[in-house]
């Protein structure tokens, strides 16, 4: 069975090379992002139950990606993210106005302007839906990581593929050549979760669905989770690789949690002494 996996992702990476020949590829106006943010650095927070252990008022003034349905945190507007960051679609047509909803409620409740990141999938539902045609970028991650001796994160083409957000998040971030990348509320202990699922608002419009339920049953059958995990850390290290190759540092500063790809930071240590909060998670 693996073995059979491994042979299809090669031949699903070598289509995904020839796709990025494409002269023309919507993707191409991903190539201002590269480098922009040399030497500095960003804060990339998580869902995790652990996010309400963190100051998050420790965080203005600095770089804050956001994710997924993190934009219901009370303290959105004053975290004031640079960038938001949205799991490609990858439901059936029949849960479209849910994503759709999704998409609009993102759309009240982000400021104004912070920039978008969503799969090349979701970009008709999000350009004929919402406000965010013009500060809205796309990527496509295709690329699968088991047959992968690098990670591909150009954006201006295709990317490593998506098991979870943070996936996304740091390939982004990677491009864009941020010196120091910090992991805030990534616990990534789902399969120990009782309450919640994990996240600290439980369930999102585009989780509790029946897609999405569907899709929880199939990876609870056999070996299909244990699979799902260990591509999602082989894609872990494989962008970890990526980020020493280029001189990026990520660390995790969750705290708790089962992420341990990462060298672990102590997340106050990360601040002046002096520097004033405002908020509270």
């Amino acid at each position: 069975m693996l073995l059979k996996r491994i042979a299809k992702a090669h031949a699903r990476n070598i289509l995904n090379r020839l796709s990025d020949l494409r002269p023309a590829s919507p993707l191409k106006s991903n190539l201002q992002w590269k480098n922009k943010f040399l030497g500095k650095r960003c804060f990339i927070l998580g869902s995790g139950m652990t996010i309400n252990n963190h100051d998050l008022g420790l965080l203005k003034d600095e770089i804050v990606m956001t994710q997924n349905n993190f934009f219901v945190h009370p303290s959105i507007k004053q975290l004031s993210p640079k960038f938001h960051v949205v799991v490609p679609h990858y439901h059936p047509k029949s849960e479209d106005k849910k994503w759709i909803e999704w998409f609009q409620e993102m759309d009240r409740t982000l400021p104004k302007d912070c920039q978008l990141f969503a799969g090349l999938s979701s970009q008709e539902m999000i350009e004929s839906n919402t406000s965010f045609k013009g500060r809205c970028f796309y990527v496509d991650p295709h690329y699968m990581p088991i047959a992968l001796k690098s990670a591909p994160i150009d954006l201006s083409k295709r990317i490593i593929a998506v098991q979870t957000v943070l996936v996304e998040c740091l390939a982004i971030a990677i491009y864009m050549g941020f010196e120091s990348v910090y992991l805030v509320g990534f616990d990534l202990d789902q399969m120990c979760s009782k309450n919640n699922y994990g996240r600290f608002y439980g369930l999102s419009k585009i989780t509790d669905t029946a897609a999405e339920r569907n899709i929880a049953t199939q990876l609870n059958q056999d070996a299909e989770i244990w699979y799902f995990w260990w591509t999602m850390h082989l894609a872990f290290d494989l962008l970890r690789q990526e980020a020493r190759a280029r001189g990026v540092k990520i660390a995790n500063a969750t705290g708790a949690g089962m992420l341990e790809t990462f060298d672990r930071v102590n997340y106050l240590d990360l601040f002046s002494k002096t520097k004033s909060t405002e908020l509270k998670a």
